[in-house]
This record gives C-alpha cells, sequence and structure tokens, in this order.
C-alpha cells in the first residue's frame, strides 16, 4: 500500500511517536522509510557584524540536525525497515521543506509529529503539521 514513507523527526516526543509509526508501517508494508528533518533555524545569523555561525549562537548544528536524522534511522533500522535520512539544509519553511522532500522522493505517506514547537510558536506562525495536512499531495499521517 506504502512503497515510500517520509517521516520528519524534532526533537518532541510526538516526533518519536512518528518514527515508531514510520517503523509499525514500513514493517507492514515492505516500505521504504526516508527519515527528515528540517531545521526550524538559519545556519548562521546575521547581525551588525556579518554572519554568525549557528554554532556560536546556541542554535542547532548541521551535525546536531544529522545525528537526529542518524538515531531515527538506526531506530527503524532495528525494526528491519529499509531506511535512508537526510537532514535538509535548504532555508525555507519547514513544512515547504518536508513536502520539497516527499514530493523528490514520491512519497505515499508523510508521517509526523503532532506538536514539534511550543503552543504561542504555533499560535503566532502555524503548525507545521497543519500546513503539511493541507498542501500535501499524498495522505498524512500525525503521530500524538
Amino acid at each position: 500500500m506504502y512503497n515510500q514513507i517520509l517521516v520528519s523527526v524534532d526533537r518532541s516526543s510526538d516526533s518519536q511517536k512518528a518514527v515508531a509509526a514510520a517503523a509499525e508501517l514500513g514493517a507492514k508494508f515492505g516500505s521504504e522509510v526516508l527519515v527528515v528533518h528540517a531545521p526550524d533555524i538559519p545556519r548562521a545569523v546575521v547581525t551588525g557584524h556579518g554572519a554568525v555561525p549557528a554554532s556560536d549562537t546556541g542554535m542547532e548544528s548541521e551535525a546536531e540536525a544529522q545525528q537526529m536524522v542518524d538515531e531515527a534511522v538506526a531506530e527503524l533500522e532495528r525494526a528491519g525497515v529499509r531506511v535512508t535520512g537526510q537532514a535538509l539544509t535548504g532555508g525555507h519553511a519547514i513544512a515547504s521543506e518536508i513536502l520539497a522532500a516527499a514530493e523528490r522522493h514520491q512519497a505515499d505517506l508523510i508521517v509526523l509529529g503532532s506538536r514539534g514547537m511550543s503552543y504561542i510558536s504555533e499560535f503566532m506562525l502555524g503548525s507545521v503539521a497543519h500546513k503539511v495536512i493541507h498542501l500535501a499531495k499524498c495522505p498524512v499521517l500525525l503521530a500524538r
């Protein structure tokens, strides 16, 4: 039923549930799973004195983003699922990054946690999950 499943990860508990759901579906349908992480902050911050590397600002580094992907890939491999992973680095909004990756990999299903942001940020900026649900060209499964 699902040949290609994309699962988006972050540091939230709902993201961990999304990985578990992707593992279960991937094993059941013999799907290939692609794990992605789209950072919600820029790779560098521009100040009045030029660009400051994200690592110097307390923001997520590329290594931290890749580690998050690698941990999810390892969990899916332990479940016996064919899996690859990719830390996305494009500079667009998170939802746009997830949707673009889903199209590139011809995903039949997108799996993500229902909450990855704080409630205040979600109210002000709009939920990533909400945007993905409304714009995806394939089914979306929210894990809670």
